[in-house]
């Protein structure tokens, strides 16, 4: 039996989790919360052309800037972050959020400012801007990959599932090709769970964190929803983040430690979470979109999986899914393909 409403706080390590419904359910304890790493300025990121990534461990890692230079883009492909909002005039992403198409669910407004700090950390993961000279270098590298901010999150971190659900669904009405939800409870709420798969039916593909309590995910959401694409966490080590939830919902592994991004009032910081990690593998699928976008949702799930690098236990794993994404081979598979028909055949 589900609730009527949901109450969450956001995965990142930072933050707590705390769900409440009408009387009848119990309080769920605060997740660890682990020390913030250093915080960096815009004067320590500068580089030339953005080329210099070497803070930025987890591209190489995941072979990222191999995949950049055989990307042939065919179309620009959005990407929708359903969260707290995006820094639209941060330096390094006020050239790829396109505000006008962002929307703000607590207040009904075009307004999607971030107050908080997540969804602007998720944002530049995905596509910070390559070419300004500054900062950092997004997932997507130079690919012409723009941001839907959709606010859903207060300054707190915290939303109601039923508002989030509209954001997920409004996402997915906007065209949004790849959706990051870096979100989730310890439940089954099935406000979210019709959203993921609203947006699934309208092409969209969902991409989110598995969580930070270092706990089965399964019968939660979205991690465990029917069309969510789930991420878990690695280190540098290809080692599963000690914080990193598991479970046969997690699909795949990402980079999520230590990971440096941009935050509100044009500043970088270094966060770690799933929620770090999610955004790694939505790049890696806008990628995807943007070399063949005949492919489908099911097209890309497929493709990542195949192209995995496996790292724990042989085949698909509890704790990493089907091993480490992989940018570079997962191109290359969707510049081999030819109609969308076609992929079982591959």
């Amino acid at each position: 039996m589900y609730m009527n409403k949901s109450r969450l706080i956001l995965y990142a390590l930072v933050f707590s989790l705390v769900f409440t419904a009408s009387g009848c359910s119990p309080s769920i304890k605060a997740y660890k919360v682990m020390p913030s790493t250093k915080s960096v300025q815009a004067s320590d990121t500068n580089n030339d052309k953005n080329t210099d990534y070497s803070n930025q461990w987890g591209i190489s890692q995941i072979k990222g800037d191999e995949a950049w230079i055989i990307l042939q883009q065919k179309r620009e492909v959005k990407v929708a972050v359903v969260d707290t909002g995006v820094d639209y005039n941060h330096p390094d992403l006020k050239n790829r959020v396109l505000k006008d198409e962002g929307y703000n669910f607590l207040n009904n407004t075009s307004d999607t400012m971030d107050d908080n700090w997540h969804g602007t950390h998720v944002a530049g993961i995905i596509s910070a801007d390559a070419e300004n000279n500054i900062g950092i270098t997004g997932v997507v590298g130079k690919a012409d990959v723009k941001i839907i901010p959709v606010k859903v999150l207060d300054k707190n971190g915290q939303g109601s599932s039923d508002i989030i659900a509209k954001g997920i669904k409004y996402a997915a009405d906007k065209g949004a090709d790849v959706i990051n939800f870096s979100v989730g409870f310890d439940v089954k709420d099935e406000f979210i769970s019709q959203a993921i798969k609203y947006a699934r039916t309208k092409g969209s593909f969902v991409v989110v964190s598995a969580g930070n309590n270092n706990t089965n995910c399964d019968n939660s959401s979205p991690a465990g929803d029917e069309g969510a694409y789930t991420v878990s966490s690695v280190n540098d080590y290809n080692e599963k983040s000690s914080f990193s939830n598991y479970g046969d919902s997690v699909k795949i592994a990402a980079p999520g430690e230590n990971i440096l991004s941009t935050i509100p009032n044009g500043d970088y910081d270094y966060r770690s979470g799933t929620s770090m990690a999610a955004p790694y593998a939505a790049g890696v699928a806008a990628m995807i979109k943007a070399q063949n976008p005949n492919l489908t949702s099911e097209d890309i799930e497929y493709i990542l999986d195949k192209t995995a690098v496996d790292i724990m236990e042989k085949g698909k794993d509890q704790e990493t899914g089907y091993g480490l994404i992989n940018a570079k081979a997962a191109v290359e598979m969707a510049d081999k393909l030819g109609a969308k028909n076609n992929i079982l055949k591959f």
